[in-house]
């Protein structure tokens, strides 16, 4: 997300609980695989970790996975994707983006 001409942003966000699992300010990045590759494996471990949580809820006869926990690996997820990646992540040095 765009914040000014010299800063952008990646954000993990739930806009309906209005939570913010991480964030990375960038600026004015060149964008690069590594952006793209961070969002991909974050949004595919989190599928992967639900899809396990639900199984589990599943197999114990439960409605849905508990949000407490469940949420917690995800933001655990997220903030280990973003240190991974956020040294991959190619900056310009450009004065505007």
């Amino acid at each position: 997300m765009r914040l000014s001409r010299e800063m952008e942003s990646v954000a993990f966000v739930d806009s309906d609980a209005k939570v913010v699992y991480g964030e990375v300010y960038v600026p004015c990045y060149k964008k690069n695989a590594a952006v793209d590759c961070c969002v991909q494996d974050a949004l595919t471990s989190i599928q992967s970790a639900y899809q396990q949580e639900a199984e589990l809820t599943l197999r114990e006869e439960r409605g849905f996975p508990p949000a407490g926990p469940t949420m917690r690996k995800i933001k655990d997820i997220i903030v280990d994707k973003i240190q991974r990646y956020q040294g991959q992540i190619v900056f310009s040095d450009a004065k505007t983006c």
